[in-house]
């Protein structure tokens, strides 16, 4: 009798053993759940304060992901306080910058190597889209293909990202570089009209407005996709922004913001054209006539090739007096 008593006390300790290890389990696989559902919010999760960031553009859609992240609140969620400014030119917003109005900007590639070789060290955060661009020429031109412009003066703001786009886009097409010529003409006002007007026969521009002047009757010669493997904008951040506690901990939230701002356009393009024409302040027949929405890529670093190309670029035409290497002008 005690044999047996033994032998039932003894199955019913296996038997609570057992149940505690399944109990045990089970904890532990609910909390690895707990944290795979939080791993984002981990992953930002930190101690530092979020620094205050204002950030400068001018009217076209590099900045989208960030205003789509604003209008969801995105930005608020993540404890991030960002402002972003539009300015009606690259030299009005380079001035705020300068200015310290601003932290940093949707600059291009040669703007911030022109901002730290100016004296206001700036490195690249984040690539933000290709550089949407076009070369078009006027209605009365006669000239449909790129190569055409060999030889023929084509309107750009001089030492600027549109003069190596035209660049790389007529060099794309087989044009010598010693027939590439350019009549500077930095307002793009004057660009317009004089254009339309067939008073300049072609001209670089932005791809928004390109894309009107060809519903208009420019000829658009090389489009934003021709242009999209040569350079991207980038968001550019003054350093010694960048220096503070906190900095690298609010590019992290700023990259998620992002992110996220991304996959809701991606997910539904056609559902923020009047929020990019509002806050770009982009003229309404921008996308009247049907507006090519890009695809945003996943936060990122430019692209080594891009800037070490545009950079070179600059240093043999007298633009800049040096080549900053690609490693100081990123922030890692």
């Amino acid at each position: 009798m005690r044999k047996s008593t033994s032998k039932t006390a003894m199955s019913v300790l296996l038997l609570a053993l057992l149940l505690l290890v399944m109990f045990a389990l089970l904890f532990v696989s609910a909390c690895t759940g707990d944290a795979d559902d939080q791993q984002i919010s981990d992953d930002l999760a930190t101690d530092v304060p979020l620094l205050p960031l204002t950030i400068a553009t001018v009217p076209a859609d590099d900045l989208l992901p960030l205003w789509v992240a604003q209008q969801a609140g995105i930005d608020r969620e993540l404890g991030l306080d960002l402002d972003i400014v539009t300015f009606a030119s690259s030299r009005d917003m380079l001035a705020a910058i300068t200015a310290n109005e601003a932290q940093g900007g949707s600059l291009s590639m040669l703007s911030v190597s022109q901002l730290t070789l100016g004296g206001i060290p700036t490195q690249a955060v984040m690539r933000l889209a290709p550089s949407r661009g076009a070369v078009v020429s006027s209605p009365g031109s006669g000239i449909l293909q790129a190569d055409q412009l060999a030889g023929v003066p084509v309107a750009a703001s001089e030492a600027s990202l549109e003069e190596f786009i035209l660049y790389r886009a007529l060099t794309a097409v087989g044009v010598p570089e010693d027939q590439i010529l350019l009549e500077a003409v930095a307002d793009l006002r004057a660009r317009r009209q004089l254009l339309m007007a067939d008073q300049i026969k072609a001209s670089t521009m932005p791809w928004t407005l390109a894309s009107v002047l060809g519903q208009q009757g420019a000829n658009i010669l090389v489009t934003e996709k021709d242009i999209e493997p040569f350079t991207s904008t980038v968001l550019g951040m003054r350093s010694d922004w960048l220096d503070q506690d906190g900095a690298a901990q609010t590019v992290a939230v700023l990259w998620e913001v992002w992110n996220r701002g991304a996959d809701l356009i991606n997910a539904d393009p056609d559902a923020y054209l009047d929020l990019l024409v509002e806050a770009a302040n982009l003229p309404e027949e921008s996308i009247q006539g049907g507006y090519d929405m890009q695809v945003y890529a996943s936060a990122r670093l430019p692209e080594r090739q891009q800037v070490e190309d545009i950079l070179e670029w600059a240093y043999r035409k007298g633009y800049a007096e040096e080549v900053i290497p690609f490693e100081e002008f990123v922030y890692e």
